[in-house]
């Protein structure tokens, strides 16, 4: 199906006493959060968006951007129901699927959009809802066949609970995206979307957890060892930032819960960091895909990379151990095989030079930074 024929209805709500003027009033035309929420679907070549707005938004009835329309709903408070029916009357002819998607939940990630789609065209299915740890979210894409059905809604509950129904033909997406879900409140607003903004290119703790249990299918020991090495990295970037280091805590979180997402596939490092790269995650990616050996991370300061990686050379399963415990394991296995072994030895000679990279930038050893380490 060419992506050209699908529409995005935006259902964009007006400025009233209880949400605290998180919608500001006409005129809206420049709001950097509807401007990037019209990006995203144009990025995945969704051409035709049709904005659903209240008549007291008229001087917004010339959009800026190519393809984007502005319909008006029967309520001034551009209530769901007939924000839902104002859109759908307003679809062209030849409109063979179409997303209903909400300002309420603006920063959805692009892959999420594509995904949806993918699975739309793969499956046939009817309606496609997003979700993120078991809870329903926007964007909806739904099949043009149903239009009908959608304009006999009611408005009473949640639209997501009425396309639930079997004659709708739904199908659940798990994706790693929290943005799908409308939970900023009012007294939140704009300021709270900005500051996820500046993280936008990191993924939440919940948005790990998801990679890892629902695209990676990671079992509960690898959970343990991931959560194990991200809190010990995070410990000794908090010591190094006490020391004037400005590393990025929420970078060293993400890097280290998933810096085995992939681990069972060759080339574990490389296959994750790619994951993480087109999901717009590139900061992450390179921090995963240097995780294995201190010998790419070179000299200079201290950095998140070198955290991430010392950090999971202290960790067996989900317990911190010394060096020469985390590796003897491994030239056990490798006894017989001394190209191998050697490879191991060089290995943990590189981390020993790590190690003391990193004790140097503390001034003081590992062991007093972080009491749980066994020596």
């Amino acid at each position: 199906m060419s992506r050209t024929k699908i529409t995005a209805i935006i259902l964009v709500p007006v400025s009233s006493p209880e949400s605290n003027g998180i919608f500001p009033p006409i005129p809206f035309r420049d709001n950097f959060i509807l401007s990037r929420l019209i990006e995203t679907f144009l990025k995945v070549h969704v051409m035709d968006i049709l904005l659903v707005l209240s008549d007291r938004m008229i001087e917004f009835s010339q959009p800026k951007w190519e393809g984007v329309r502005c319909v008006f709903s029967e309520s001034d408070r551009c209530q769901t129901i007939s924000s839902v029916r104002s859109g759908l009357t307003a679809l062209n002819s030849d409109c063979e699927a179409f997303f209903i998607s909400s300002i309420e939940a603006p920063l959805i990630r692009r892959t999420t959009i594509q995904d949806i789609i993918q699975i739309y065209e793969l499956s046939g299915r009817g309606v496609i809802i997003p979700s993120f740890l078991g809870r329903k979210g926007f964007p909806i894409l739904i099949s043009a066949k149903h239009v009908e059905k959608v304009l006999n809604w009611n408005g009473i509950g949640d639209l997501k609970d009425y396309l639930g129904q079997d004659e709708f033909d739904t199908f659940e997406i798990a994706v790693a995206d929290e943005n799908i879900l409308s939970d900023v409140s009012p007294s939140e607003g704009v300021n709270v979307w900005t500051d996820k903004l500046k993280n936008y290119d990191i993924p939440s703790s919940l948005e790990c957890f998801a990679l890892l249990t629902e695209k990676f299918g990671a079992g509960r020991e690898l959970l343990a060892h991931s959560q194990t090495v991200a809190n010990l990295a995070v410990k000794m970037a908090l010591a190094l930032n006490t020391r004037g280091y400005r590393l990025d805590m929420r970078l060293v979180e993400a890097a280290g819960l998933l810096h085995d997402m992939a681990r069972g596939k060759q080339n574990h490092a490389s296959v994750a960091a790619s994951f993480l790269r087109d999901m717009d995650f590139s900061r992450v990616a390179e921090v995963v895909e240097a995780h294995m050996d201190p010998m790419v991370l070179g000299e200079g300061p201290v950095n998140e990379r070198d955290v991430v990686c010392f950090a999971d050379k202290l960790v067996q399963k989900d317990r911190i151990v010394p060096l020469e415990v985390r590796f003897q394991r491994q030239l056990d296995r490798h006894a017989d095989d001394p190209a191998g072994k050697a490879a191991i030895e060089k290995r943990l000679s590189n981390v020993r030079i790590l190690k003391s990279r990193i004790e140097a930038a503390l001034g003081e050893p590992i062991e007093r930074i972080v009491s749980e380490l066994v020596v």
